[in-house]
């Protein structure tokens, strides 16, 4: 299996501002990935069904922020502003209850870069 690096775009209005020494800039810039997922792996069977696949829009955000010497960083998954995605409120709470979850929110990160989907998640949110 080959693993082709996922492609982030940065967001418009992000910074970084350098005030004497170089190494300490400061970072404020945000990366995002967007796949199309098939959400019904988020229910509460966690089932995958092919035939029956609900692919949205998902974005995974990657904030960077802190100095060049010492970055920090955060992801969040989050809907991005289509009319497709606005309309799923479930689709949001899923979303915001894995945001919560700061192991979940990396092993559904890792997945959805590298497969862009969702894994499985069954009723007490642990994953298969």
């Amino acid at each position: 299996m080959i693993f082709l690096p996922a492609v982030l775009k940065l967001e418009s209005g992000g910074t970084i501002i350098w005030e004497g020494d170089p190494a300490n800039a400061r970072l404020d810039v945000n990366a995002v990935y967007s796949a199309r997922p098939d959400i019904n792996t988020l229910s509460g069977t966690g089932a995958r069904d092919p035939e029956n696949a609900q692919r949205v829009p998902v974005e995974l955000v990657l904030n960077i922020g802190g100095t060049l010497t010492s970055i920090e960083n955060n992801f969040f998954f989050r809907l991005p502003n289509t009319f497709e995605s606005q309309q799923n409120s479930t689709l949001s709470t899923q979303l915001a209850s894995i945001n919560r979850d700061e192991n979940l929110k990396l092993i559904q990160a890792t997945n959805f870069m590298l497969m862009g989907d969702f894994i499985p998640v069954f009723d007490r949110g642990s994953t298969n």
